[in-house]
């Protein structure tokens, strides 16, 4: 099979981490304000009831997986620090894209783009957040720069 016949004829509804977006949104709804604590997914995984449709589905389309976090970023924040969290950490995320397109940086403005882009179909790692973190601040030090 070829690598177009693949892309073309993958079904979205038959991928695990879908299920797993939907446990988190439900989970994280129970507690809005501030979520279940930072890496406490794969406890509510795991405590869910056998019976649980998402966790079926999972299971029945990845079997023997555990997820340990919600595999969508922006879920994950909601799951992890409830609304609260999930607000800040869009607010740094439209933060930097202000002052990308202040200081005229459109590859800086680009790269953050991709990178609001890949955190819906994967979660923050050690070092995303580090390069988003070193780009944010060569960015914010050329704004502060040109204030002074």
């Amino acid at each position: 099979m070829s690598l177009i016949q693949r892309i073309t004829d993958y079904k979205f509804n038959h991928d695990a981490r879908y299920g797993a977006w939907d446990i988190g949104l439900k989970e994280g709804i129970k507690k809005p304000i501030f979520g279940h604590g930072q890496e406490n997914f794969y406890t509510t995984y795991i405590n869910l009831p056998a019976n649980n449709k998402d966790k079926q589905y999972i299971r029945s389309v990845e079997p023997g997986a555990n997820f340990d976090r919600v595999h969508n970023q922006y879920i994950n924040y909601f799951f992890d620090g409830g609304i609260i969290y999930l607000f800040l950490m869009l607010y740094l995320f439209w933060y930097s894209l202000k002052i990308s397109l202040r200081t005229n940086s459109y590859i800086f403005y680009g790269c953050f783009i991709a990178f609001f882009i890949h955190l819906f179909f994967a979660f923050d790692v050690l070092i995303s957040s580090v390069l988003f973190l070193t780009v944010f601040s060569y960015v914010y030090s050329n704004y502060k720069a040109k204030i002074y």
